[in-house]
């Protein structure tokens, strides 16, 4: 029985007395210490995935949702709206002329830019919004149960905030605007589906541009013209 005991729990018993007692304390040592080595491992087997987790939804460089956490985001809460008729604003900003930015003073200027950009739009989201990076210079801000004019206050309110504060970088500081569109999907109105709330915010980008730059421009539907009686 004693020899059997120590094979099972791989212990020699070469020039040992045969003390099943001793055998079965040196094992459940062993035991004890082979649980607390598992746990260690599944503590940081936890960690990392957490950390990967992280990885796979954040934009490295802002710190910002990556564009496929916001994808998700985005249609997700669009859907929801869709049903339950809660408005929905969607704020895109593009920086302007950031890549004169780069040329003139380097990619890590232009990289600057996003990180202190990134920073104020973190800053303004609240518990539910999402802040993301949606592409190269362009960052959003997703507002759910937001109307659109206060999606237009938070907008000019970020817009001024970027033009308000000059970049550090080295021994330059630059000056930086944005020029920002809000869209909202609200009950009745004419966004059926999310690709065209998004293409709605950056038609008003767009505007915003052709308008002088660092402005806010907010997508106005044009009304439903009624039908004669």
């Amino acid at each position: 029985k004693t020899r059997e005991a120590a094979t099972l729990f791989e212990i020699s018993l070469k020039g040992a007395e045969l003390d099943y007692g001793a055998i079965m304390k040196r094992a459940n040592d062993a035991l004890i210490e082979l649980t607390l080595r598992s746990q260690q491992q599944a503590s940081q087997l936890v960690e990392q995935n957490e950390q990967l987790k992280v990885k796979a939804t954040i934009d490295r460089l802002t710190g910002l949702a990556n564009r496929a956490t916001f994808d998700e985001f985005f249609a997700e809460h669009f859907a929801k709206s869709a049903v339950s008729g809660a408005p929905l604003s969607l704020v895109m900003l593009d920086v302007d002329k950031f890549k004169s930015v780069n040329d003139q003073h380097g990619h890590p200027a232009g990289d600057a830019v996003l990180i202190h950009i990134g920073t104020l739009l973190r800053g303004m989201a609240r518990e539910g919004d999402l802040a993301a990076r949606y592409g190269g210079e362009e960052l959003v801000l997703v507002l759910p149960d937001t109307p659109r004019s206060l999606a237009a206050s938070v907008a000019d309110t970020v817009r001024r905030a970027i033009a308000a504060t000059p970049i550090s970088c080295g021994s330059n500081a630059i000056s930086i605007t944005a020029s920002f569109g809000v869209a909202t999907l609200e009950r009745g109105g004419p966004f059926k589906v999310a690709a065209h709330l998004l293409k709605a915010a950056d038609l008003a980008v767009y505007k915003a541009k052709h308008s002088g730059r660092n402005n806010v421009k907010v997508f106005a539907p044009a009304p439903v013209a009624a039908k004669a009686a």
